[in-house]
């Protein structure tokens, strides 16, 4: 091992990849621009999750590592937090995949409901991701409207308090 690579394994019993990486790897830049200190750590509990579930679908090793790096730095992670919300995507998103595929393959009507509302919860869980990703990054499009006045005729009725809606209001 060259001074210009860094293994990244854990060695706790479960068969995880060993990512070797050397800085020009897309998986040093993504850490890197995370702000990320501890490779070691965050390998294992960020990357190596979403490395494991594209090996078992037959990705190699290596694939898998840049794969799963791929998937990682398209939500931009800019610190740890962030980092691992998008490895939590990255999951979800193989999830979604997953499980549709599935329910293509379904033989019965009971499956194919059955793996079908997985599918739904997956992609609801990956909009709540989303939602909390673009709140941390400060992208959120909430809207604040402030009444200064308020004129109400004999008959109306008024409430009066303070509040608040946002992207996720449901009719």
């Amino acid at each position: 091992m060259t001074d210009k690579n860094k293994q990244i394994s854990k060695d706790d019993g479960q068969q995880l990849p060993t990512v070797i990486v050397g800085k020009d790897h897309c998986l040093t830049k993504l850490l890197s621009s995370a702000g990320v200190v501890n490779l070691a750590e965050i390998t294992s509990t960020v990357i190596t999750p979403v490395a494991g579930l594209l090996i078992a679908r037959g990705c190699s090793e290596e694939d898998a590592i840049a794969k799963a790096a791929a998937l990682i730095a398209i939500a931009n992670p800019t610190n740890e937090l962030e980092l691992m919300l998008a490895s939590q995507m990255a999951v979800t998103s193989l999830l979604v995949s997953h499980t549709a595929a599935q329910a293509y393959n379904a033989k019965t009507h009971n499956v194919l409901n059955a793996v079908s509302n997985q599918t739904v919860k997956f992609n609801r869980i990956y909009l709540e991701q989303i939602n909390a990703l673009q709140r941390l990054q400060g992208k959120s499009r909430t809207q604040k409207i402030v009444v200064e006045k308020v004129n109400i005729e004999a008959g109306g009725q008024a409430a009066i308090g303070v509040y608040e809606g946002g992207a996720n209001y449901k009719k």
